[in-house]
């Protein structure tokens, strides 16, 4: 797997984070997100890469994803950086 597919996806669930209009679970249980624990960061990304799949795959594209513990490494990673800027 391409170390910059990750890195992409990791950078549409942090705009999605961004953008106020989408529902996360770190959102809803932290006003401030760069105190949200790793589980909870873990959780949400969980649940947002399972709806970025199944949309995908409404498509009916069939592309090669990588895998979810290879996305939640890239975006705990970097998640307070991200957040902040």
């Amino acid at each position: 797997m391409d170390p910059q597919d990750v890195q992409i996806i990791a950078e549409k669930y942090f705009a999605s984070v961004k953008d106020r209009r989408n529902r996360h679970i770190v959102r809803d249980k932290y006003t401030n997100l760069a105190e949200a624990s790793r589980a909870d960061i873990e959780q949400d990304v969980a649940f947002w890469y399972s709806g970025f799949v199944a949309g995908i795959k409404l498509l009916g594209s069939k592309p090669t994803l990588p895998p979810l513990e290879n996305v939640l490494e890239a975006v705990t990673k970097s998640f307070e950086t991200e957040i902040a800027a």
